[in-house]
């Protein structure tokens, strides 16, 4: 993986790592994917650390 956001090319290095909201039904929040989540410490970006894929469009933005 490249250490840097594909959004702005913030190095990941200096981002948090965590886990994401998941898809889920209206009301409800379903929390997933703990300690695999980084996110860009400018924007917020959510890059999954075992694919390198984004959260939000995995099949075009990758680290």
């Amino acid at each position: 993986m490249a250490n840097k956001c594909p959004h702005q090319g913030v190095p990941m290095v200096f981002g948090s790592i965590g886990g994401t909201q998941l898809p889920s039904n209206p009301q409800e929040y379903v929390y997933g994917l703990h300690n695999r989540i980084i996110s860009c410490p400018l924007h917020g970006w959510e890059i999954d650390l075992e694919t390198g894929k984004t959260i939000f469009v995995p099949d075009k933005v990758s680290i």
